[in-house]
């Protein structure tokens, strides 16, 4: 079911279960990443700034590629663990390269690691979400939409139970059924944007990233998240 803008200019009724809320605001050129959900504090590495250039709304996130990501602090909050979850997000590639790296939470790739890809060098052309505890060496989810640079796409990667879901502008792309197998297992983590810390790295801008303990709609954002 696609709920189009809903919840948009209004307030979230998940709003107890968003962990991470980042807009992306702010001057140009600023070094500084705030969660508006104020639970978690997030650190930058190389040169990922805050752009007026690109932006699905106001500002957004760029990362150049070249060693650029934001992390968060280490939490129990972002164990995925086997429950549910909803990472959104609006993304644009700026460039063609294989196996970028646009959400991770480890720092190289092993137990509990898991990561979302732009045209992973297996599955060049299309975006890709992979879990080693799910498959070591196979995406566990792939979409159809093949990945066109200077394209905004809002992507919802969403587990509800046993089935894992990949929606891409609204509509599903992709699903499996994971059982009950824990996608991370561990005690707590950080949650990485932007690459996946060891040398995979997007180069994109990236605007309205939300993470919530709980299930998702599939929906098409006609406004920014709301903050309460």
């Amino acid at each position: 079911m696609i709920l189009r803008g809903a919840f948009q200019g209004g307030g979230d009724p998940l709003w107890s279960s968003v962990k991470a809320l980042l807009h992306f605001d702010g001057s140009n050129g600023s070094t500084t990443f705030t969660d508006s959900k104020g639970l978690h504090t997030w650190s930058r590495s190389g040169d990922a700034i805050i752009s007026t250039a690109q932006a699905q709304w106001n500002q957004s996130g760029y990362f150049d590629g070249a060693g650029d990501y934001i992390s968060s602090d280490s939490h129990a909050d972002f164990a995925l663990g086997a429950s549910d979850f909803s990472i959104e997000f609006w993304y644009r590639p700026n460039s063609s390269s294989v196996t970028q790296n646009i959400i991770a939470n480890g720092m190289s790739w092993g137990a509990n690691c898991f990561g979302f890809t732009d045209k992973h060098v297996g599955v060049p052309t299309k975006f890709t979400f992979w879990s080693y505890n799910l498959n070591t060496s196979t995406a566990v989810l792939t979409s159809t939409s093949v990945v066109t640079t200077g394209t905004w796409y809002f992507i919802q990667l969403v587990r509800n139970g046993a089935n894992l879901y990949l929606y891409i502008n609204g509509s599903q792309e992709a699903t499996a059924n994971i059982s009950t197998s824990n996608i991370d297992s561990a005690a707590s983590r950080a949650m990485i944007i932007g690459g996946d810390a060891v040398g995979s790295y997007c180069n994109a801008y990236i605007d309205d990233f939300r993470f919530t303990r709980a299930v998702r709609s599939a929906v098409l954002p006609t406004a920014p998240f709301p903050n309460s």
